[in-house]
């Protein structure tokens, strides 16, 4: 989606903004994919309020969605939203 698209949102627990870069693979072997500007949306309380942004999450629906973020953290974990967009392909899996 980021690739294809220069835009992707995404839901994590970290508050952070600024420029960054988007890997593939896990924390000890990994491949940069591209530099990204990440932004905080806001702070999400309910599915409902994810739906304008679930045509560029790569997922189908927005329970589906918040399930695979909230499996990642603790229960009852805040969760934000964020807006990724591209701003330059690095070489791998281009």
């Amino acid at each position: 989606m980021l690739l294809t698209g220069g835009v992707v949102y995404t839901l994590r627990r970290q508050r952070r903004s600024g420029r960054n870069v988007a890997v593939q693979g896990s924390l000890n072997k990994y491949h940069i994919l591209a530099d990204v500007m990440v932004t905080e949306v806001k702070p999400i309380n309910a599915s409902w309020e994810l739906l304008p942004y679930l045509p560029q999450s790569g997922l189908d629906n927005v329970d589906m969605w918040l399930a695979i973020a909230k499996s990642f953290y603790p229960v009852g974990t805040q969760l934000y939203l964020y807006e990724v967009k591209l701003i330059r392909r690095r070489g791998y899996g281009i």
